[in-house]
């Protein structure tokens, strides 16, 4: 049978109970077992061999490879299982030190440990740059306009209908209950508590309407006061007024826009190339420059100008 010596580690064919190649590594394991006794020499702490210290009598490792494979050994590390310390949810790490899941939960985690800080910082740089900070604040309500307006609309909704406005026109189709209108819609609610300070909010409490049919729910004498049907000044769309506003000179345009594109002064003048007649601004005669009723006109114009004064020169 072929064995390993004890000692140097040479293979040779064992009689018996023979640990030693040869008398002389006996010997030599013998010398070695007294030098460890007597503290001269130490036992590796990585390969288990005996070896004489070289520099200090508490050395460890009986040689530079040995002292590389041990510190290597203890890098490693069995990662199991951990829980974000900011959401809560189980993970495996990638490194020893993660404490976090994922990239937002870091960034959730420094925010939280830095957010008095920054607040100070930030407030000391809008006291000593004011004209600077108003307008990336503009900039900033320009660029962010429409996701404003959605928080708005559902901090509203949240607030004046429980949340609930959006799943009540779904349910209407977006239409009036009452006339069935698809235009200007509001939710109602039925027992009238939208403006007190606990308004019931419940789905079934809740009702689509149009402006008017909401105007006269909450007002029905506004039905029963006398009114008529007139059209508008501007744009002749027929609108319904009472005889109030009639009567104070009011209800004359169906809409704001109407009532400002009746203010702008126009006058009606002939062009001068093709005879047409269109109408112009107050401010634009006041200019003396208006002669012709497009680009078109203006430009053939001078091109017979052009064409008469050769015919002139010749």
């Amino acid at each position: 049978m072929k064995v390993n010596c004890f000692n140097c580690g040479k293979e040779f064919d064992c009689m018996g109970a023979d640990r030693y190649c040869s008398a002389e590594c006996k010997k030599e394991a013998r010398r070695n077992r007294e030098k460890v006794v007597h503290g001269e020499s130490n036992i590796c702490s990585f390969c288990n061999t005996l070896f004489i210290p070289e520099n200090r009598s508490d050395q460890k490792y009986c040689s530079p490879e040995c002292q590389t494979k041990a510190k290597s050994k203890r890098r490693i590390i069995v990662l199991t299982e951990r829980i974000c310390i900011v959401c809560g949810k189980s993970f495996m790490p990638v490194q020893n030190k993660q404490i976090c899941c994922s990239s937002e939960c870091v960034y959730k985690n420094h925010y939280l440990l830095n957010a008095t800080k920054k607040k100070e910082q930030s407030k000391k740089w809008r006291q000593e740059n004011p004209e600077r900070a108003r307008e990336n604040d503009r900039r900033k309500r320009e660029r962010d306009r429409e996701k404003y307006r959605q928080i708005e609309a559902k901090s509203h909704d949240k607030l004046r209908f429980g949340g609930n406005r959006q799943f009540t026109l779904e349910t209407d189709d977006f239409k009036c209950a009452l006339c069935g209108a698809t235009e200007n819609l509001a939710v109602h609610h039925r027992d009238k508590s939208g403006n007190t300070n606990n308004p019931n909010n419940e789905i079934t409490n809740l009702i689509t309407l149009c402006s008017s049919c909401h105007t006269l729910v909450h007002n029905p004498r506004y039905d029963t006061t006398p009114h008529q049907i007139t059209a508008c000044q501007q744009c002749g769309k027929e609108m319904r007024i009472s005889q109030v506003r009639i009567d104070d000179g009011r209800g004359k345009f169906c809409s704001k826009e109407c009532q400002n594109a009746s203010m702008v002064k126009k006058e009606t003048i002939t062009c001068q190339h093709c005879g047409k007649e269109f109408q112009v601004t107050h401010s634009r005669l006041k200019r003396g420059k208006v002669k012709y009723c497009s680009m078109e006109c203006r430009k053939a114009a001078g091109y017979a100008w052009t064409g008469k004064n050769k015919n002139i020169n010749n």
